[in-house]
């Protein structure tokens, strides 16, 4: 595709083709609250190199996945954009760039910030910072109780914490992403705190013991320990959820510097060409919808519709996680010889290929970058600097700061 096909956007639209190198760097950090809990350090990286394996399969239109690219996404390779941008590239941007995030040193190091203590680390507290005595969380005003993690410098609301809500109630919630956590913060804080000296796009990743105490076979596996199963008794692909490698990359995608997405819509009575800025990946679809207003991303194991057929509308599809964490499930399973089926219509299911090469696994010995890929890819880099990024996500509203697997 020629760049003269979006001639409004001059050297703007030229920068987001050509901006590769000012993709900001991402970096991990695991609290030792997850030390106790199986091969969920391996889970991590797996999915970071696995995102990055996928990403390269889309990027050279590998055969192998471009129905389920259509399953997850509903599209297909060859399909554009109203002004000719490849859907699939966007969709690339995502697995790249969570294929491009390394383990930091320190907490305060990293951008992403994994916890295993239910939000035990939160602290309830009133308009002024000071703490409370903490509500049952059946009580009508724990859903807008402010809660502090000193740690993270985070202030959320009891509704967010999806594990510590979940402590003593029936929802399932097997792990939940705080983002904006800096503008949160600083709209609490007035002028009551300092400004944090925290990177400003930190953000927490709590995996929720409801994920390890689940009476699921696969609870604690790796994409390649949950290989070595009979995975033919499992009737529907989402079955295999909680597993560790594939609720990470769910996660992983609701994480702003991986999955925001600038698109190109027709707007107005001419069709003229709009950007349009999606700061992150969402669970309900349009962005600032709920469970009862919004149509859902989530892909549960008595569906008979893939997320692409039920979204339909491929900005939804593109910043739904679901959609990606099915895909990187299906990618790594075939790397262990697990090949995803479908009937028309009917649920999406695994048959074992011995036939097939067991792909080799995750390199630990080093974290060097990957190597990038043409030039000419559409890669929304939002800034090169965090602060205008935070401050982008900022104007865009109306987001869901947490994620229910």
């Amino acid at each position: 595709m020629g760049f003269t096909s979006l001639p409004s956007f001059g050297f703007l639209f030229l920068n987001l083709f050509l901006s590769l190198n000012s993709v900001i760097a991402t970096s991990y950090w695991v609290d030792p609250s997850c030390s106790n809990y199986g091969d969920l350090a391996d889970a991590i990286p797996e999915a970071i190199w696995n995102a990055g394996k996928l990403s390269d399969a889309i990027g050279n239109q590998d055969p192998l996945w471009q129905q389920p690219l259509t399953w997850m996404f509903g599209f297909d390779y060859a399909s554009t954009d109203s002004f000719g941008t490849y859907n699939r590239l966007l969709v690339q941007n995502t697995f790249y760039r969570i294929g491009q995030v390394t383990q930091a040193a320190s907490r305060l190091d990293a951008n992403i910030r994994f916890y295993c203590d239910d939000d035990a680390r939160y602290v309830a507290v009133n308009a002024q910072g000071v703490a409370i005595p903490e509500p049952d969380n059946d009580d009508a005003a724990y859903a807008t109780t402010y809660f502090y993690d000193q740690d993270n410098d985070s202030v959320a609301l009891g509704r967010e914490l999806g594990c510590k809500k979940a402590a003593n109630t029936v929802d399932v919630v097997y792990a939940h992403t705080i983002v904006r956590i800096n503008e949160r913060y600083d709209a609490y804080r007035k002028n009551i705190f300092s400004t944090s000296t925290q990177l400003t796009d930190r953000v927490t990743i709590s995996i929720c013991q409801t994920m390890y105490g689940s009476q699921n076979a696969h609870k604690l596996y790796t994409w390649k320990s949950l290989a070595k199963k009979d995975l033919r008794q499992i009737s529907s692909l989402p079955y295999i959820v909680p597993n560790a490698a594939q609720v990470i990359t769910h996660e992983l995608a609701h994480v702003p510097a991986l999955s925001s997405q600038v698109m190109i819509e027709p707007s107005g009575s001419d069709g003229a060409a709009t950007q349009m800025y999606h700061p992150h990946g969402i669970d309900f679809h349009p962005r600032g919808s709920t469970s009862s207003s919004g149509a859902r991303g989530y892909w549960y194991a008595t569906d008979t519709q893939t997320p692409g057929e039920f979204l339909t509308d491929r900005s939804y599809t593109i910043m739904n996680p679901d959609s990606y964490a099915y895909l990187a499930s299906m990618f790594r399973l075939y790397g262990k010889r697990w090949v995803s089926q479908r009937l028309t219509g009917a649920f999406v299911t695994l048959r074992p290929d011995r036939s097939l090469s067991d792909v080799g696994d995750w390199d630990t010995s080093t974290t060097a970058p990957r190597s990038k890929v043409s030039s000419l890819t559409y890669y929304n880099t939002v800034s090169t600097t965090r602060s205008i990024y935070v401050s982008r996500t900022e104007a865009a509203g109306g987001v869901t700061t947490y994620s229910r697997i």
